[in-house]
């Protein structure tokens, strides 16, 4: 076990602020931008659940939500805390990215029976997230959580190593892959919140190495890259430079990116150029009529 983690025993300290900011980001669609007001939407939500005790206690009317609502307290609560602790953990995050779209720039390194990883829950679900620390180790992370107890948590993290285990990068680049489940007490429970993290030894359905670090930073920036494309409107293009560049993901891919994989590479970047030539000629108050697109 890494001695920054071996230490985080016991109490520990999480800046609330800083976690809902983190899910805030996280979870904020593509085509806003990171400077907008709506990386501050879990702050708001939810800085009234939470109840001054010496340990982390969500309020009885948040308690008692719908159990749809619950349940979405409950994930956002797990993905904030468990995030803004690894961080802390590890002194920062050079880079974090969606883990389906990250696996799917090597879904062709996937076993050939590999099933589909569409489904909600199931052990070919890919990771929340692959992150790259300060050091250049990369780490993947599975986050859940739960307001019915540990015993119903502990459940949830089977169902997450399985989901981990999808992707190991080797060598020194090598991070650690953990599932972390957080049990959410309220103000009136007999036990405190409590954050699980579970590292057991599981074989990856894909195993990248140091030989492959370009193309591990090139998936990662191109995912970074779509991200930028679509704050600034480019949302066709966003969705095209995060799909994979290799064949063979087809079966990991959603509905919407099947359907656009059925075209030629080269077919849909005449179509994602002429809607930028479009584009830019109405922003600017003119029309395409009779102009050159290399104009």
């Amino acid at each position: 076990m890494p001695p920054e983690l071996s230490v985080a025993v016991g109490m520990q300290e999480v800046n609330l602020a800083s976690a809902f900011l983190m899910l805030g980001t996280l979870t904020m669609p593509d085509l806003l931008s990171p400077a907008s007001p709506a990386r501050f939407w879990a702050w708001l939500r939810y800085f009234e659940s939470i109840r001054p005790s010496s340990d982390l206690r969500i309020s009885m009317d948040f308690a008692g939500l719908d159990p749809h609502q619950k349940g979405i307290l409950s994930d956002d609560f797990g993905v904030a805390l468990s995030t803004q602790w690894f961080f802390d953990r590890i002194g920062g995050f050079s880079d974090i990215v969606d883990g389906r779209r990250f696996m799917l720039q090597f879904a062709h390194l996937l076993p050939p029976k590999t099933k589909a990883a569409t489904a909600k829950v199931g052990p070919t679900k890919a990771p929340d997230y692959v992150i790259k620390d300060r050091s250049g180790k990369w780490h993947v992370v599975e986050c859940k959580g739960t307001q019915s107890g540990r015993a119903h948590r502990d459940k949830f993290l089977k169902d997450a190593l399985a989901q981990k285990r999808i992707i190991q990068i080797n060598g020194r680049f090598r991070g650690e892959r953990l599932a972390m489940g957080l049990a959410i007490s309220n103000e009136q429970s007999q036990t405190a919140s409590e954050l699980r993290v579970v590292d057991p030894e599981t074989d990856p359905l894909i195993s990248l190495n140091e030989q492959q670090s370009e193309e591990i930073d090139a998936a990662a920036h191109r995912i970074a890259i779509a991200r930028a494309l679509g704050v600034v409107g480019l949302g066709e293009m966003a969705v095209e430079l995060s799909l994979p560049v290799e064949s063979g993901a087809t079966d990991f891919l959603r509905p919407n990116e099947r359907l656009r994989m059925r075209s030629a590479r080269s077919d849909r970047k005449a179509l994602l150029r002429s809607k930028c030539v479009s584009a830019r000629w109405r922003d600017a108050g003119f029309t395409a009529s009779g102009l050159s697109p290399d104009r």
